[in-house]
């Protein structure tokens, strides 16, 4: 890549070298006195500004030489690791468990039930009867006399103004559509005539009686009914409530605690030894071989072909345009104008 880059730098500088003259000229103009419209000026020696003419361009061939990049193949050996799997003998060690039974003491807690005598107080329940006041409320009905008011509902005639609908018959004027048969001479493929009935339809003029609604107003007697107000008298039954004192006799019953001797049955935890057979589990150390399989790592040379770029020194021939030197290079002051030099009415 850095030769890559290397060789592109150094072609477009030679490109650049072969460019020179027509920049040169370029430079050149760059000290030039006047346009052509503007008036000739005058320098310090008292020469007047003269508008060089353009020197004539021409070609020559000149041989370059650049590096070129050509592709080429080229074997090299690298170093690839291969994996190459083999098998080895490998032992180690197992705890394998061995059961066995074994006798031991342990100590068990045995209930043993007892009876037991214990004194308990009991709520014991005791029945009489006392003599107790009570108010008591006794209803009493009486007639009291009321009044009352009452709706009466009253009928008069009552003259209303009402719509009523009439209906006048108008004779209208139409067209109807009237079908009717009409017997037609007919030829068939033969020649021979026969005659077949046809529908026609005709618009016909007739006239029909249409009824034709007419609001009328009449005035009609009607009955309308009315409520007044009418008070009346009647009786109605109160009952009102009195308090009286009686005494009745109310069940009383009433709790007392006594002492009752009873029995009950306790449990009690003894503690006693016990022979028990129990299976314990001991681990043996036990070697044991198996086979396993190692990967090894095994580097080898191996030999490939790849592509390298090389700069190879090319040389070729180009044609590069020459500035020719002529007399109205140099100005009436004696000075030269072109690359690097300024003229007189700078």
């Amino acid at each position: 890549m850095r030769r890559l880059v290397a060789g592109s730098v150094w072609f477009a500088s030679v490109a650049l070298v072969g460019f020179l003259p027509l920049a040169a000229e370029a430079l050149g103009r760059r000290g030039g006195c006047c346009r052509e419209d503007c008036n000739p000026c005058v320098v310090s020696c008292g020469a007047p500004c003269v508008t060089p003419a353009p020197a004539p361009v021409t070609y020559e061939e000149r041989k370059v030489t650049y590096m070129k990049p050509v592709w080429k193949d080229r074997v090299i050996e690298e170093t690839v690791v291969r994996c190459v799997p083999r098998s080895e003998k490998v032992s180690y060690d197992v705890m394998v468990a061995v059961p066995r039974e074994e006798k031991r003491t342990v100590k068990v807690c045995r209930p043993v039930m007892r009876e037991v005598e214990t004194v308990q107080k009991v709520c014991v329940p005791i029945h009489g009867v006392e003599k107790r006041t009570v108010m008591v409320c006794l209803p009493e009905s009486r007639e009291v006399p009321y009044e009352y008011a009452v709706m009466v509902p009253r009928f008069r005639e009552v003259p209303r103004k009402v719509n009523y609908c009439e209906y006048e018959t108008r004779v209208v004027e139409a067209t109807v559509p009237v079908c009717r048969v009409v017997p037609e001479t007919c030829t068939d493929a033969c020649g021979r005539c026969y005659t077949v009935c046809r529908t026609v339809t005709e618009m016909v003029p007739c006239k029909r009686n249409v009824c034709v609604p007419v609001m009328r107003e009449k005035e009609v007697t009607v009955r309308e009914c009315y409520y007044e107000k009418e008070i009346r008298k009647a009786t109605k039954t109160v009952c009102s409530y009195r308090n009286e004192e009686r005494t009745v006799e109310v069940p009383v019953c009433r709790y007392e605690y006594r002492d009752v001797p009873c029995k009950r049955m306790v449990c009690e935890t003894v503690m006693e030894d016990r022979d028990v057979v129990v299976r314990v589990c001991d681990y043996v150390k036990e070697k044991r071989e198996c086979v396993r399989t190692v990967v090894d790592r095994v580097p080898e040379k191996i030999s490939r072909t790849v592509k390298v770029c090389e700069y190879e020194a090319v040389t070729t021939t180009v044609r590069v345009p020459v500035c020719a030197v002529s007399s109205s290079c140099y100005s009436d002051c004696g000075g030269r104008s072109g690359l690097f030099h300024r003229r007189c009415c700078d």
